[in-house]
């Protein structure tokens, strides 16, 4: 009977430690199943901030890309203007050297003739009655640049003047003055042309009849020689316009 009861005792004291442990078990059990799952806050934001990242770049790349068509485009444009452009400047640059060839202001060259005009080398008679009639004049040098002009010459010069329509040519005393500078003899008159026509003009001229008289009277010197290169300078001297003025 002693040991019976000794036996039931020891029932009695190991049933609620199992019970208690079923028990704690169970509550475990319970709470592990109920924890709710948790999520890594910083992997989300960073996910976020990516996907807008790319999204941003991704607009960007195409503003850029339009940016680049657009200007593209205007560099077409320019590229085009730029080709008329300049082949406008070319035309007027064209123009603006025929111009100033018209107008003298650009040195030429061409076949033509050279003329040259001097005083008379032969020893003054002392009973000459007109002393002129050995020297040349101002109006001999008009009257063979006319003759010149008038058989087509393009360019003329005298002693390096080239004569235009603001030259003048005239007389003081023993000089004569062209384009404001004071000349003396020997002129050499250089006219661009054809070398036949010019040569037959200043030689057959009935307007230089008397300067050939001189000649052979009195020993002015005249030379009239072809040229397969004649050069003639630029015109320098001032320009005046008194009433010519540009139409509308």
């Amino acid at each position: 009977m002693q040991r019976l009861a000794l036996v039931n005792r020891s029932w009695l004291t190991t049933i609620p430690l199992l019970l208690g442990g079923i028990v704690v078990g169970l509550l475990m059990t319970l709470r592990s199943g109920a924890a709710p799952q948790t999520i890594n806050p910083s992997r989300n934001t960073a996910a976020s901030l990516s996907v807008t990242r790319v999204t941003e770049l991704r607009a960007r790349q195409q503003s850029l890309n339009s940016d680049l068509t657009r200007l593209r485009e205007e560099q077409g444009v320019l590229q085009r203007k730029a080709t008329e452009n300049q082949g406008n400047l070319e035309e007027i640059r064209t123009q603006i050297d025929a111009q100033n060839q018209l107008a003298g202001l650009s040195a030429l060259r061409g076949p033509g003739v050279v003329v040259t005009l001097d005083d008379s080398t032969s020893s003054l008679p002392s009973d000459a009655v007109d002393v002129n009639r050995y020297i040349v004049h101002q109006q001999q040098l008009v009257t063979l640049v006319g003759v010149l002009w008038n058989t087509g010459a393009e360019a003329i010069s005298i002693n390096e003047q080239r004569v235009t329509d603001q030259t003048s040519i005239y007389c003081v005393g023993s000089t004569i003055i062209i384009n404001q500078e004071l000349l003396a003899p020997p002129f050499t008159i250089r006219a661009i042309g054809d070398p036949a026509s010019l040569e037959s003009a200043a030689i057959t001229s009935p307007l230089l009849a008397d300067l050939w008289s001189r000649q052979r009277e009195y020993g002015v010197v005249i030379n009239v020689k072809q040229k397969n290169q004649v050069q003639v300078p630029a015109y320098t001297g001032p320009v005046t316009r008194r009433h010519l003025v540009a139409a509308p």
